[in-house]
Formats: structure tokens, sequence, C-alpha cells
């Protein structure tokens, strides 16, 4: 169900008045030691961190980009390294029945402990890891430990157990296992790029809690069909052990358009993922255009989760109704919010997530240049499934063909001239109108714009 006024939106500021739904305790900002294997070096540092770069700062090796720095600064990614620290946890997060530990840009093999219980083993630097860890924290003073081990060892090793031969490409002084590492391939060297295979936290360190479900992050795409636009959007949550049920809110300010939907999630699923289409109607939006080509259109979309306890609460109240959105006051600061996320009292809306999204509508014709070319413009130009729009702009003035271009816009004429480039040397070509020589454009030019 689609909403124009403002009501629910109004409701989903007077809801997130109510409470905080999470309490968070980021660890960079702490001391972090760091040591390497036999305890011969002790360095210290906040987050984010790599021993190679703390050791080039103090002097202790040379500039990994001068000459054969690389190579002599190796021993250090071949050095295990832990980093370690000390954090109390306060009352408002211990009294939370889910607290979370998560790691974010570990690079990339480790083991992580807290107060001395493993909590598991990390091998990929580019997700990221979180763990349960209400039972294993104390009230009060804690201790953490990431111990990461040298990466070069470790993807020699998987190369020389795997059973097959992986060819891979690499320069004098490199590793060549990079692929048998979820680490970037250009840290094992290649082309002009050093060969550090570092170890490291590029990333942050934090405890998360709460006692209902919190809104990690959504992701998005979309795809577009006759006059509508539809947002496939995936929202993230984090769920407490008891489960929970709560309504989902996507809106649009802009657009004055929200939706909500009630959703029931499941205490075996720590994170849980809900997928929710949004259908927009293309003459309600400005298109996004590459530089050049148009404006770069972009509009606040929100995600937020409200607990069902938080929306009975509210419908409840004896000093807030629907009646009298307008007029309370959480309403009126959250909705100025709501037309400003980044402006005053946004940050409070903790377990709201707002991006900037733009509406494009972008096809990838993958064929050889001649068959794309005849694709595009033979037999008097592209015929796409998009019917071509009334009162739209002509692709070229002057040209013979004077149909107009489709409803997203028109090719430039010298990016027009870049794309046809390669076949305009034939005279003949269909698509030529011989005597000014101007490309003769009779249909939608939309995927052309890359």
């Amino acid at each position: 169900m689609v909403f124009h006024s403002s009501t629910v939106v109004l409701l989903v500021a007077a809801f997130l008045a109510l409470a905080q739904s999470q309490e968070v305790l980021d660890l960079n900002p702490l001391q972090w030691s760091i040591v390497n294997k036999n305890s011969s070096i002790k360095l210290n540092s906040t987050l984010p961190a790599y021993p190679v770069e703390l050791l080039r700062a103090n002097g202790v090796i040379k500039d990994t980009q001068y000459r054969y720095g690389e190579l002599e600064s190796r021993w250090v990614a071949l050095d295990t390294w832990t980093f370690s620290t000390s954090f109390d946890v306060p009352h408002a997060v211990f009294s939370k029945t889910q607290i979370l530990l998560v790691l974010d840009g570990i690079d990339t093999f480790a083991s992580v402990t807290l107060n001395g219980h493993e909590l598991g083993k990390l091998d990929n630097y580019h997700r990221e890891f979180t763990f349960p860890v209400k039972n294993l924290l104390n009230l009060g003073s804690n201790t953490i430990n990431l111990v990461i081990y040298p990466a070069i060892p470790e993807v020699l090793k998987r190369k020389t157990e795997y059973p097959y031969h992986i060819p891979t490409v690499t320069q004098l002084g490199n590793v060549d296992a990079y692929n048998f590492a979820r680490k970037p391939a250009y840290d094992f060297g290649w082309d002009w790029g050093m060969g550090l295979a570092a170890s490291g936290i590029y990333g942050g360190i934090k405890l998360i809690a709460f006692d209902s479900a919190v809104l990690k992050n959504w992701h998005m795409y979309q795809t577009f069909s006759g006059d509508t636009f539809t947002l496939h959007v995936e929202a993230q949550l984090l769920v407490p052990p008891g489960g929970d049920t709560g309504v989902l809110y996507f809106t649009l300010p802009e657009l004055g358009s929200s939706l909500r939907v009630k959703v029931e999630l499941n205490a075996s699923d720590l994170n849980t993922y809900i997928k929710q289409d949004i259908q927009v109607k293309a003459k309600d939006v400005d298109l996004w255009w590459p530089v050049g080509l148009g404006n770069q259109t972009l509009y606040n979309m929100t995600v937020t989760y409200v607990p069902w306890q938080q929306v009975l609460g509210a419908l409840d109240s004896a000093t807030f109704s629907v009646g009298s959105a307008s007029d309370h006051p959480a309403a009126k600061s959250l909705e100025a919010a709501r037309l400003n996320p980044a402006g005053a009292g946004a940050k409070d809306l903790t377990s709201s997530v707002t991006k900037r999204i733009g509406f494009r509508v972008v096809e990838l014709v993958r064929k050889p240049l001649p068959e794309a070319v005849e694709m595009l413009l033979g037999n008097g130009g592209w015929h796409s499934a998009n019917k071509i729009a009334a009162g739209t702009r002509p692709c070229f003035n002057g040209s013979a063909c004077q149909a107009q271009c489709g409803q997203w816009g028109w090719v430039n004429g010298t990016k027009w001239e870049f794309i046809s480039k390669p076949v305009k040397g034939d005279p003949e070509d269909s698509f030529y109108t011989g005597a000014n020589s101007q490309p003769e454009l009779c249909a939608d030019t939309q995927t052309l714009v890359n």
C-alpha cells in the first residue's frame, strides 16, 4: 500500500522518539597493543592500524615504495601480529538482551578471542563478521585479542594442496597465489603495485546491544517496465534472541510517498533479510544523467524499522493520536529530520538508514561491434521496447531524420561521434544521410549512455 500523505511519516517520527533501539560501544578509539610473534616488537595505536605502516612511521623500516622497500620489509608480512585491548562495558550495554561483537575490515587470516574464549577464525578481507557475546562479557572490564596470521604462507599452502593448476600472473619478487585468498589481489603485487601482503585492521570493531530488532542496512537495485520503475529493496535486520515483530517503513520524502510492511522476525536468524518492491512512476521523477548529458538528480530514500510494541504504544498514547500528529512536539521535530535527513534530529533515528538514489535505465549490449551497430542503428534506428514519448527533444537538429528521441533523453553530438566513429568509414552505411553525414537516429537512445 502506498501513502501520499504525511501521516505515516509523522507516525514513524513519533515512534522513533519513544525509545533508542540500540547501544553502540566503539572500540576503535581505544589504545590497542600490537605485538609480533616473539614479542620483540611492541606497538600502540588506535584503529585502523597496520604494523607495516606503524613501523615505517616509527623509522623501523624504510619507505616501502622506494626501490626495494617492499622486499626489504617482507619480514613484516611474514610475521604474526596480535592486536589486544581492554574495555569497560557499561550497564546500558550489558543490560540488553542481545550483544553482538562486530568485526569489519580484518585483513585477512585471524582468530578472535574475548575474555579467553575463542569466538572463531576469520579468512575474508571483504566481509564483516558478527558474533553473539552476551554470555561472555563482564559488567566492567573485558579483554579482546585478535591474532592476525601472515597471508603469504597461507596462500602458498593452499596452492600446494589444491589438486589443479590455477594460472596466475605475477611480477618479480611478488607472490603468485593471490587467487587462493579472499584478499585484494593487488596486495600480492601486480604491474606497478607493491607486493606487501600486509596484515592489519582497516575497518572497525564495536559492540552493538539491543532488545528489539535493529535495521542494520539496506540495499537496492531497480528495473523498468512500461512507465514504472520498480525498486527492489532488501533490508537487513539484526534480531534479538526472542525474535521480534515490527513494521518496516519505506519512504521517499521528495516524492511524498511511503510504504509500510509488518514483519515477523524469527529468533533463529540473527541476520534476517526482508525483500520489498516499491513502484515509482517515471513521470514523477527526474532521471539521473552522466556528467555532461544532464543533471545528476538524487532522491533521499529512508528505510525505518519500528518494533510492534512501539507502534501500539504510540497509537494508544493519551497524548498522541493520528488526528493530532501534526501538532505533537516529537512529530514536529522529527518531521524536520524527515525533510532533511542529514540535519538536526536525524542522528536519533537509531533504526533508520537513509541513502540517496537515482533513477536511470541502462541496457548493456554485449555483441560484436558490427552486430551491435546494426542492432542500434540499422534499418532506420534501434527499436527498443520503450515507446518514444511525444514532445521529447530531437536527437539531432538538421538531420534528415526528424524523429524524436526516447522519453529518457538524447545523446549529444560529441557523445554520438565517439560511439559511431569505429563504423563511420563506409559512405554506404544506411545510418548516415550522405550529404551532411548526420547520423540518422529514429529511436530511443537511452542505452547509448555509458
